[in-house]
């Protein structure tokens, strides 16, 4: 049988660094990927740029989240790290798995955890579906990094879903768009009154419809081109080291549980005959689109929340807002409550005052039930509105680094992680 110290599922924002962090620690570290690359949203999803979490003008993600950035700006020559968060998913794709191989991780790609063995408490092997068949792997600390917490689900921890009548925010499939005029999509937004700084700019409308942009939408929508609810949220970016190309966060695809499989391949569906009809209305009606392109489609859906673990500690609003510091404070952030409402219309967004960060506890990466389980990233254990404001990816590559932190620190003393101090975790990260 295959046999692991630590063991990463879900090779994406949070399962690379957790990998990296735990490998760097001398652990024998094997990180399962269902798909062919790494970053999770961050490259297969296209989710681009990083959002903002910085106190002063200075990051609050540090450690593995700025020497990614590093990697990156040096693999484009950039000016500095600030450009290089606007990234190009596909070139950070490869700098990801650059940074896990060095770290001698192994990585195991095209599969996906299928069933766990539970004894007294503790994960004692992992089945794994691959090409060649299932395949029994063990290891002494398994960090669960689906986002959507496959792993605990399977060892009976108990789970939130969506708010509290059980829905979750809305989904988004993106999309990048190739031999776009950026220099006449700047002058048409300048003339309607968005302020726009060519070459690098963000456009984006909680509703398009009601937006400076609206007078668009309704002549798309009259033409018959754009179904009236096709642009809700609507947002793109400039995508450093591709010139002439817009990467877009819409379309947004509301009423669509997270955990259902037959829904969500509805979504995938519904997502891309949007994307048709954004493109279409975009070239006919919007300056310096007439001759774009779709150069890629996101091949993983971008989910904002599925399910969060019920952990040792629940993050709430409260500890938002009030600013809360933990002895075992692992990340820091003062990232807004970013609400998409489930019913796929409007957004609520709720901020800290300036100079303010609040703390999250090594304790969420705990759940309830399981000895040698860490969870880590988008579904650590935090209330619906405190969720809101920890799901970016620089907050999930430090929970990601902190996860892989802890398992090197359970293992190298014989302890669980539930039986290890999260202060010790918090004294080996940047913070």
């Amino acid at each position: 049988m295959n046999t692991f110290e630590v063991i990463v599922v879900g090779g994406g924002t949070a399962g690379t660094t957790a990998a990296i962090a735990a490998a760097r620690r001398g652990q024998k570290t094997l990180l399962i990927e269902r798909s062919g690359a790494l970053g999770g949203s961050s490259t297969l999803s296209l989710v681009t740029p990083l959002m903002d979490n910085h106190l002063a003008g200075q990051p609050l993600n540090r450690g593995l989240n700025l020497e990614i950035i590093s990697r990156y700006q040096e693999s484009v020559d950039s000016t500095g790290p600030e450009e290089a968060s606007w990234f190009d998913p596909l070139l950070l794709a490869t700098v990801l798995e650059s940074m896990v191989l060095e770290a001698g991780v192994t990585v195991l790609y095209d599969a996906v955890v299928s069933g766990v063995e539970l004894v007294s408490g503790e994960i004692l092997t992992l089945q794994v579906a691959t090409r060649g068949g299932v395949l029994p792997i063990a290891g002494r600390t398994i960090i669960d990094a689906t986002g959507d917490a496959v792993v605990a689900r399977m060892a009976n921890c108990p789970v939130q879903i969506g708010n509290e009548t059980g829905q979750n925010q809305p989904m988004s499939l993106r999309f990048i768009l190739g031999n776009v005029d950026k220099h006449a999509v700047a002058q048409a937004f300048g003339a309607i009154g968005v302020e726009v700084s060519y070459p690098r700019f963000h456009v984006g409308f909680h509703e398009a419809k009601d937006s400076p942009m609206g007078p668009w939408v309704q002549k798309g929508i009259d033409a018959g081109v754009l179904a009236p609810d096709d642009l809700g949220y609507f947002q793109f970016f400039s995508l450093l080291g591709r010139r002439h190309s817009l990467a877009f966060n819409c379309p947004r695809l509301s009423g669509f549980a997270a955990l259902d499989p037959w829904q969500i391949s509805r979504a995938y569906g519904v997502g891309r005959q949007k994307i048709q009809r954004i493109v279409r209305f975009l070239r006919e009606f919007v300056p310096g689109f007439a001759e774009a392109e779709i150069t890629n489609v996101a091949s993983l859906i971008g989910i904002r929340e599925s399910v969060r673990i019920v952990g040792e500690y629940t993050l709430t609003e409260d500890d938002y807002f009030s600013a809360r510091r933990f002895a075992d404070g692992i990340c820091l952030n003062r990232y807004p409550i970013d609400i998409h409402h489930p019913s796929g219309v409007g957004t609520t967004l709720k901020y800290l005052p300036e100079g303010v960060y609040h703390e999250i506890p090594y304790r969420c990466l705990l759940p309830q039930g399981v000895k040698n389980l860490l969870v880590t990233g988008r579904c650590i254990s935090a209330s619906f509105a405190a969720h809101a404001a920890i799901r970016i990816i620089p907050n999930c590559r430090t929970l990601g680094e902190a996860a892989g932190i802890a398992a090197a620190i359970a293992n190298a003393a014989g302890k669980s992680v539930k039986e290890i101090d999260g202060a010790e975790v918090r004294a080996q990260m940047e913070l």
